[in-house]
């Protein structure tokens, strides 16, 4: 049954066995040592008492060591414990979350650097410097620094001093989406190690289409197909040549009117390409397997095919074709798992330039020069410039690369009108965008504009052609996602063309003039080639704004 004494030291209660009974033991929560007392002793006894007598004494044992049961003292204690290491672990997890969220926060209302040098204790502020939005209201403003400014850097004649950049308006145009622009100033990199590329001035500019000759070009019929020249031009050819009474017609958009026609069924399919002086329409063939172009002569007396060009390889691996000026002609088809860029003489067949490309080379990076002397293209982290004429590599130059990874991303490459600039936009795998623009006699960058919100959202259809970046006709800045009218000198967007409307597809724009833009519409059985406008006080109101800040 067992005994249940209490320690008369720490009152601890001890369980002990019967055979503990009138035996020393001791306590193991306090070490005292006690006398239990026999309960057999407590009876009275039926018999008479004998005298005791004396025993002998036996060894002294050590008492047997007892373990205490645990009181109501020692298990509050553990209890204890546990609630105060989960209530540390409350107050430590939850103050890290508040620390993260609150360093979020300053990270958002802090500017950016550009912003954040202009208000620097080494700059005092200037009257120009308005209050930037992106600061917080709680930090308190900067008192002026008490030392003068310091005198402008001399840059030497090899390193120009960077270019000019101005700050985004406060806000974008009231009927365009939020999209703000981030410019950074920093230093350029020197001059080009190697760059003897030229400004290349075509002998004949293009003439803006007056105000009064709108153009409605209606084809009717399915398939129909619109092929542009890859340089700024006056020509444009649309139709289809599949059955006998099909046919492709040349119009010359300043005069509104067909100029020249290529009737009757052609064994030809894409890709397609015009010459910009309109004077010959180039395509695939589909007669053979192997890759062969055609080449037709386009005049006022007719059509008639002029010669083709064996390219080589499966007709499937051409997939890029346009023309270099009015004699040279570009192709670039797949070579195994590479690809192969190829240049020729129109009239004679023959192979002017040859460069192999890894499988990544992306294809819309190519875009010759005015009158097609020069070939750019971007690839590798790297911007290229080849001579034709030469056969030669004219100038190489250096992409500007961000920290982060997947950057470089070209979209569209495009030389200007002119032959001043050549022009790049680029993107990364975050949906940042950015387009830089470089002079074409020194390769340095003359702007660089960053968009690290993105850059609208292309309003097109999957199987739209056209480039997604295009010079204005006066250099002023660039119609960007085939919808954004883009200032140069600040890069914000000072108007949106109008989408299209419903069952149609619009799937190409082009600019005529700063106010002009030609727009092909997909109604489904009808091709229409119309010319929209866009208002002129408009785009200059918004451009003053833009440019002044207000």
């Amino acid at each position: 049954m067992g005994l249940r004494v209490t320690c008369p030291g720490c009152k601890s209660v001890l369980m002990l066995e019967d055979s503990a009974g009138g035996r020393p033991v001791q306590c193991g929560a306090c070490q005292k040592v006690f006398h239990v007392r026999d309960p057999r002793q407590s009876q009275p006894s039926p018999g008479p008492v004998q005298p005791v007598q004396k025993a002998e004494r036996p060894a002294k044992r050590p008492p047997p060591m007892v373990e205490a049961a645990p009181s109501s003292n020692d298990l509050v204690k553990p209890i204890l414990v546990t609630l105060a290491v989960v209530l540390v672990f409350i107050v430590v997890f939850g103050g890290g979350i508040g620390l993260l969220r609150w360093a979020r926060q300053t990270n958002k209302a802090e500017p950016p650097p550009d912003l954040a040098a202009k208000s620097s204790p080494d700059r005092p502020p200037q009257p120009s410097d308005s209050p930037s939005p992106l600061r917080s209201p709680r930090s308190p403003p900067r008192p002026p620094a008490s030392n003068p400014p310091p005198p402008p850097p001399v840059f030497p004649p090899d390193n120009p001093p960077p270019p000019r950049v101005n700050r985004p308006p406060s806000s974008p145009p009231h009927s365009l989406p939020k999209m703000p622009v981030v410019m950074q100033n920093r230093q350029p990199p020197p001059r080009p190690a190697l760059w003897n590329v030229g400004v290349d001035v075509p002998a004949e500019m293009a003439v803006p289409i007056p105000v009064k000759n709108q153009i409605n070009i209606a084809i009717p019929g399915l398939r129909q197909t619109v092929t542009f020249p890859a340089t700024p031009s006056r020509f444009l050819i649309a139709g289809r040549n599949d059955e006998d009474s099909s046919a492709r017609q040349l119009w010359d958009i300043h005069q509104g009117k067909v100029v020249s026609r290529l009737t009757g069924r052609l064994s030809v399919e894409g890709p397609f390409a015009l010459s910009p002086d309109g004077r010959f329409f180039a395509a695939k063939s589909y007669a053979t397997t192997e890759a062969v172009i055609e080449i037709y002569s386009l005049g006022q007396n007719g059509s008639k095919r002029e010669h083709e060009i064996n390219v080589g390889g499966n007709r499937f691996w051409l997939q890029t074709l346009f023309f270099a000026g009015p004699q040279k002609l570009i192709s670039v088809k797949r070579q195994g798992v590479n690809h192969l860029l190829e240049c020729w003489e129109v009239g004679t067949s023959r192979k002017l330039l040859e460069l192999k490309m890894d499988p990544f080379f992306p294809v819309q990076t190519l875009a010759p020069s005015p009158t097609g002397r020069y070939l750019v293209l971007c690839h590798d982290s790297k911007l290229r410039v080849h001579d034709l004429d030469t056969k030669t590599l004219a100038g190489e130059v250096e992409l500007p690369t961000d920290e982060e990874p997947g950057a470089n991303v070209t979209v569209q490459v495009a030389w200007s009108p002119d032959g001043q600039e050549i022009a790049g936009l680029f993107s990364d795998a975050f949906g940042k965008f950015r387009i830089i623009a470089w002079k074409a006699d020194t390769g340095l960058v003359s702007v660089e504009h960053r968009y690290p919100q993105g850059l609208g959202s292309p309003r097109h259809n999957p199987f739209d052609e056209g480039p997604e970046l295009i010079w204005l006709p006066d250099r002023s800045g660039w119609l960007a996602r085939r919808y954004l009218v883009i200032d140069y000198q600040t890069g914000s967007t000072l108007a949106g063309l109008p989408p299209g409307e419903a069952l149609q597809q619009v799937y190409d724009r082009r600019p005529l003039d700063v106010d002009h833009y030609l727009v092909t519409v997909d109604r489904g059985r009808e091709l229409t080639i119309q010319s929209q406008m866009l208002s002129k006080e408009e785009l200059e109101a918004n451009r003053r704004k833009a440019r002044t800040g207000g």
